[in-house]
């Protein structure tokens, strides 16, 4: 050190390695962002799509398969990617409603959470990884009739729900594991197997109860 100062040396090397840590930090959100399947430029897969039949049946189209791997690098990338993108979400995401009604307020929020559209069900604009349990947990009323606000609002719910519901025993099917946690990455997805929480066994026996429904 001279006259308090670093050497010449050390400070380029500080620098480099300065740029070097924020050119991977921006590689990280860049890599988070279009690994989101629900950002508009994701290269992530959509695994099922929907048709209702003139009966008004609703069926599932397969579009691809998820390739989920078990891995310990791919659940590392798994919790750095998820924690990244919640940070992300926070700041930047989310839709606001402008309405000021109470009512109005809460047909914004369904028609958001519950868009025939997405992927899957997520517990809030700040997520992107799949919790099966949350079927069970926060949607655990979604497939009552009774808690409807609407003929759309009814059909986008069974819609999603059997979406995510599907997309959940795929990953299960071809992991021969029980996953808690499915995160998206890349064109596949990662996922956190642990153990079928009885939440997701009560999202089954909701389909199930559903399809017996709409047959009365």
């Amino acid at each position: 050190m001279h006259n308090g100062r670093l050497p010449s040396t050390r400070r380029r090397r500080i620098k480099r390695v300065s740029k070097g840590l924020l050119a991977l930090f921006g590689a990280g959100i860049v890599f988070t962002y279009v690994t989101n399947p629900f950002t508009s430029f994701t290269v992530v897969r959509k695994v099922y799509e929907t048709e209702i039949k003139p009966n008004g049946q609703i069926t599932l189209v397969q579009l691809s398969s998820p390739a989920p791997h078990t891995a310990s690098f791919y659940k590392d990338v798994a919790w750095v990617t998820s924690g990244l993108r919640i940070v992300n979400n926070v700041y930047t995401g989310g839709k606001k409603s402008n309405n000021q009604d109470v009512e109005h307020i809460i047909d914004d929020i369904h028609n958001l959470r519950f868009d025939s559209k997405n992927p899957y069900l997520i517990s809030g604009d700040h997520f992107s990884q799949l919790f099966p349990r949350s079927l069970g947990i926060f949607y655990a009323s979604l497939l009552d009739p009774r808690t409807a606000r609407s003929y759309t609002d009814w059909l986008n719910r069974q819609t999603i729900y059997l979406k995510t519901t599907a997309y959940a025993l795929d990953v299960v099917a071809r992991t021969q594991s029980l996953p808690t946690t499915i995160v998206p990455a890349w064109r596949d997805c990662c996922d956190d197997p642990q153990y079928l929480s009885p939440s997701f066994r009560y999202a089954l026996q909701s389909v199930v109860w559903v399809a017996r429904y709409d047959d009365e």
